[in-house]
C-alpha cells in the first residue's frame, strides 16, 4: 500500500510502498476513505524542536481518519466488514489513575496513532477495537475524518456554559474555526472571532461568527488549545487580578466528547466551509505549503 513516512529525522515526508498491516488480537484493519492534515502533523513535517524530542523515525503519520473495516482480528465483536468508521487517536491504558476516574484523555499511559504506531496517512491502518467509533454514513468521508479535531474544539468550547453568552475566540485556524461554529450550534449569544489573517476571518463569517476583528479588560475564561513551540512567559497578574479562568485543553473526553459531537450534527452543525482543500494523497507536500501559508482551512487528503 501507499502510506507518507517520516522515514528520517530532518523535515519532509516520503511516499512509500509498505506492507498492508495485519490485524492482531481486538484489531481491525480500516481502509481510508479520507483522512486531514494537522497542525501536529505539520509539527512532524516541519520537524521542529518538539517534534525531535517526541517522534521516532521510521513512523507513518496522521491520526484524523475514517474509513471502512475491511479486516477482522481474532475477538473483535463490536464492528463487522464494511462498517463506517472514524477513530479516537489517543490509545489509552485503561488502568492508571486518570484513566479510572473519568480523565482518560490525560491518561499517563497514552500513545497516540501516527505518533507512537503507525497512523492514517496510508491507504490502510491497524487500529485497536476500543477506539473505533461508528459513524452516520450521512456525513461524507472529507468531513466525517474531521470528527477527532472537531472533538477537540467540541471540548474546548463547551468546557464553560456559553448558551447566551458572549464567546471570544482568538485565532480562526482549523480548531478556532470549529469552535466558531460549535459555539454557534451550542446557543452562543454573541461571537467575536480575532486573527491577524483576512483570509481566515473571512472563513470565521462563513462557519456563522457574529464579529470577524483583525487582531489589535474584565472578567473572562480562556480555553487554551495547541502546542507550544517552545517556552512561553505570561504575568500572572493579568489572570488573577481580572479573575480569568484559564483551561488547558488536550484531546477530548473520551469517550463523552464523541457522544456530544453525534448530538452537534444532529442538531445542525456546519462545518463543511472549514474544508478548503481537498487533494490526492501525492500533492502532500502542497497541504503542508498550504499551512504554512496560512492559505488553507482544513485540508483533507484522498488515499
Amino acid at each position: 500500500m501507499r502510506a507518507l513516512v517520516k522515514s528520517k529525522p530532518s523535515p519532509g515526508l516520503e511516499l512509500q510502498n509498505v506492507p498492508v498491516p495485519q490485524a492482531g488480537p481486538g484489531e481491525v484493519i480500516v481502509r481510508i476513505a479520507a483522512t486531514s492534515l494537522c497542525g501536529t502533523d505539520n509539527h512532524i513535517y516541519r520537524w521542529d524542536e518538539w517534534a525531535q524530542g517526541r517522534v521516532h523515525p521510521p513512523r507513518i503519520i496522521g491520526h484524523e481518519m475514517c474509513g471502512h473495516v475491511v479486516d477482522l482480528g481474532p475477538g473483535v465483536t463490536s464492528v463487522k466488514m464494511g462498517d463506517y468508521v472514524a477513530a479516537e487517536s489517543h490509545l489509552t491504558c485503561g488502568i492508571c489513575f486518570q484513566c479510572r476516574t473519568g480523565n482518560a484523555h490525560v491518561c499517563k499511559n497514552y500513545r497516540i496513532l501516527g505518533i507512537d504506531l503507525d497512523g492514517s496517512y496510508a491507504e490502510h491502518v491497524r487500529l485497536p477495537e476500543r477506539v473505533l467509533w461508528k459513524t452516520s454514513p450521512e456525513i461524507p468521508p472529507e468531513l466525517a475524518c474531521l470528527q477527532e479535531p472537531l472533538g477537540n474544539a467540541v471540548h474546548a468550547a463547551l468546557v464553560e456554559e456559553i448558551t447566551g453568552q458572549s464567546v471570544l475566540i482568538t485565532g480562526c485556524g482549523p480548531t478556532g474555526l470549529f469552535a466558531a461554529a460549535v459555539a454557534r450550534t451550542a446557543g452562543a449569544g454573541l461571537i467575536i472571532a480575532t486573527d491577524g489573517s483576512d483570509y481566515r476571518l473571512a472563513l470565521a463569517k462563513r462557519v456563522g461568527v457574529d464579529a470577524a476583528v483583525k487582531a489589535g479588560a474584565g472578567e473572562a475564561e480562556i480555553s487554551l488549545f495547541g502546542i507550544a513551540e517552545g517556552p512561553l512567559s505570561f504575568d500572572m497578574n493579568e489572570i488573577i487580578f481580572k479573575g480569568i479562568r484559564v483551561f488547558g485543553i488536550t484531546g477530548r473526553k473520551l469517550f463523552k466528547t464523541w457522544y456530544r459531537l453525534a448530538g452537534l450534527f444532529r442538531a445542525g452543525l456546519n462545518i463543511t466551509p472549514v474544508v478548503t482543500h481537498t487533494l490526492p494523497m501525492e500533492r502532500f507536500a502542497e497541504g503542508f505549503d498550504l499551512i504554512a501559508k496560512g492559505q488553507c482551512g482544513k485540508i483533507v487528503l484522498l488515499p
